[in-house]
């Protein structure tokens, strides 16, 4: 009997939602991986067949990051397990403030995921008819998106 991930992988091919649930996870590693001097002054804008467009606060930061390009690819796709990242582009523009960090709890919680990733998800699933199965599609695409999930053991 095949595993359910592996059923869900092939159907995930077949709609092309497996590279776009791939890029979503930018979103959720992107502070991680750059620290936080420069996710105060950059932040992932769009990502689109693996070019991802950075809003940066100015100029200057913008002429920076393109001596970082090549190592800013390397640690977003080895936090997200594949290659994701195939091009950086950065324009100017406003960057919203970063939520203070707040103090580590007693016991690990579950990655959260980005707005945008759950919209994508929800978006996949909307057409499911079957609403056990619709939810356990999406229960697997929520596991599949969080970054650095080994995905063989989903």
């Amino acid at each position: 009997m095949e595993k359910m991930g592996g059923i869900l992988d092939q159907l995930f091919g077949r709609w092309n939602l497996t590279r776009k649930l791939s890029e979503q996870g930018v979103f959720a590693v992107w502070d991680t991986c750059v620290g936080e001097a420069v996710a105060a002054h950059a932040q992932p804008e769009s990502i689109h067949q693996g070019r991802l467009l950075v809003t940066v606060s100015d100029p200057a930061w913008s002429h920076q990051l393109q001596f970082l390009k090549d190592d800013l690819k390397k640690k977003l796709n080895r936090q997200l397990g594949r290659a994701v990242v195939n091009e950086l582009r950065f324009r100017i523009g406003a960057v919203k403030p970063q939520a203070p960090p707040s103090p580590a709890p007693a016991s690990p919680r579950p990655v959260l995921l980005e707005a945008k990733v759950l919209n994508a998800i929800d978006e996949a699933v909307a057409p499911i008819k079957d609403e056990e199965l619709r939810e356990m599609v999406r229960r697997y695409l929520m596991a599949a998106a969080r970054p650095g999930k080994d995905k063989d053991k989903i």
